[in-house]
């Protein structure tokens, strides 16, 4: 599995038996909490919203065998992408975060 959070990335070759994981992200701050490795979707959610760390935290992607990325534009918007790969996840979650604000950058990625 492999994730970003705060411009550093985290990988591991097991990505299989790393169990679920989920990303949250906080409109209001632009903080993200990434959690991997629990097991179940619930579990994953709660998680990844309470490293987050800001009241209006949510869980916006779970893992599922798949790269999930997020990305926030100037204005606070948000835009998410999944594929099998993390460029592809990545442009993906520019491109959707880019219909509704400018300047948008990769928040987090990570993958199941």
């Amino acid at each position: 599995a492999a994730g970003l959070f705060g411009g550093t990335g985290i990988t591991a070759s097991t990505a299989g038996a790393l169990g679920w994981g989920a990303i949250a992200i906080s409109p209001d701050t632009g903080r993200v909490g990434y959690s991997q490795g629990l097991n179940s979707a619930i579990e994953a959610e709660q998680a990844a919203v309470g490293l987050c760390k800001a009241r209006d935290c949510h869980a916006v992607v779970e893992l599922d065998q798949r790269v999930r990325a997020v990305a926030q534009a100037f204005n606070t918007s948000w835009g998410w992408g999944w594929d099998h790969s993390s460029t592809a996840a990545q442009n993906k979650a520019l491109i959707s975060c880019s219909q509704y604000g400018a300047g948008c950058r990769v928040a987090g990625w990570i993958c199941s």
